[in-house]
């Protein structure tokens, strides 16, 4: 049994779609600002930094291009996104201690954190 449609009297559906503003949003719910710059390629365990921002919090506290960081205050750090969740346990001001591989030795660093 076949069902008969007045293609003039159907009508589509739309759903309005309202852009929202980013700016002056923090990503995700992290809210701090160390000044990393990760290598992207790097796919061993940790997160390598590719470089630090200059005069940032990751400069300050004595981050350098090379480091793998292994641990951010009691969070490990596998990779990119364990660094993403072990930062958004803390709030600007705040210091850590950031564990990183520099020429095979671990390096404890005290971080104080920065505000994006």
């Amino acid at each position: 049994m076949a069902i008969a449609v007045d293609k003039l009297s159907a009508k589509p559906e739309f759903t309005k779609i309202v852009a929202q503003s980013n700016e002056g949003k923090s990503m995700g719910s992290v809210k701090v600002y160390v000044g990393t710059i990760p290598d992207y390629s790097y796919s061993g365990s940790g997160m390598k930094i590719s470089g630090v921002k200059e005069g940032g919090p990751a400069e300050k506290g004595g981050l350098k291009a090379e480091d793998i960081i292994i641990k951010f205050g009691e969070n490990e750090v596998k990779d990119i996104y364990g660094y993403m969740y072990a930062m958004s346990g803390y709030k600007p001001g705040d210091e850590v201690v950031v564990i990183v591989l520099r020429n095979n030795e671990e390096v404890p660093l005290n971080i104080t954190l920065g505000s994006r």
